[in-house]
C-alpha cells in the first residue's frame, strides 16, 4: 500500500507544482515572493550565490526572464537538498520533508480510501436491507466509516498538501542559518 500511495503521490506533484506556481522551494526565493521577509531573502541569495558560484538574479532579470531565473532557484533548491540530507543535523527539515511526503501521498490515495470506505458501508448496510436494522457496534462502525470518508473528503486537499509543501521549503532555506 505504502508503494501505491507513494506512486500516485508522485503522479500527482507536477500538477500540485503547476497549480501552487511552481515548486515551494523555488517560488520562495522569487523576488516576488513574500513569504520570506526581503531583507532575508536578499541575504539567502547571496549565501546561496557565494556557495553556488551561481549569481543572484535581480528583480528586473525575475521579470524579464523568469524560465532562466526559475533555472537559477531550482539549481539553489537542489543544491540546499543535496546539502541538507544529513537528519541527525537537521530534524525539523527531515521532519517537514516526511509530513510532505505524507500529505502528498494520502491526497495520491483519496479517491481510493473513500472508495474503500463507500464499499465497507455497502458491505455492512446491504445485508441488512430492507429492513436496515442495526446494533450498537454496526452504528459505531457506520459513523467511524462516515468520519473517515468525511476526513478524506473534507480535509485532504491540494491546499492541505501545499501547506506542508511551504513549511518544508521554508525550513530548507533556514538550513543556510545552520
Amino acid at each position: 500500500m505504502s508503494h501505491l500511495a507513494r506512486d500516485r503521490g508522485k503522479e500527482l506533484e507536477r500538477g500540485l507544482f503547476e497549480s501552487w506556481g511552481g515548486i515551494p522551494s523555488v517560488s520562495i526565493l522569487r523576488h516576488s515572493d513574500s513569504i520570506i521577509p526581503k531583507p532575508a531573502k536578499l541575504r539567502y541569495h547571496g549565501l546561496l550565490a557565494e556557495q553556488t558560484g551561481i549569481a543572484a538574479p535581480s528583480i528586473e532579470s525575475e521579470k524579464n526572464n523568469p524560465f532562466a531565473v526559475n533555472e537559477i532557484y531550482r539549481s539553489w533548491s537542489d543544491h540546499l537538498r543535496t546539502q541538507s540530507r544529513d537528519e541527525k543535523k537537521y530534524p525539523l527539515l527531515f521532519k517537514e520533508n516526511v509530513n510532505y511526503g505524507f500529505r502528498r501521498n494520502l491526497l495520491g490515495i483519496k479517491w481510493y480510501c473513500v472508495a474503500s470506505g463507500v464499499v465497507s458501508l455497502g458491505i455492512i448496510v446491504f445485508p441488512k436491507l430492507p429492513a436496515a436494522t442495526f446494533n450498537q457496534i454496526e452504528w459505531s462502525i457506520i459513523l467511524l466509516i462516515g468520519l473517515y470518508m468525511l476526513v478524506f473528503i473534507l480535509v485532504v486537499s491540494n491546499k492541505w498538501v501545499k501547506t506542508i509543501a511551504v513549511e518544508y521549503a521554508k525550513r530548507l532555506i533556514e538550513t543556510l542559518n545552520a
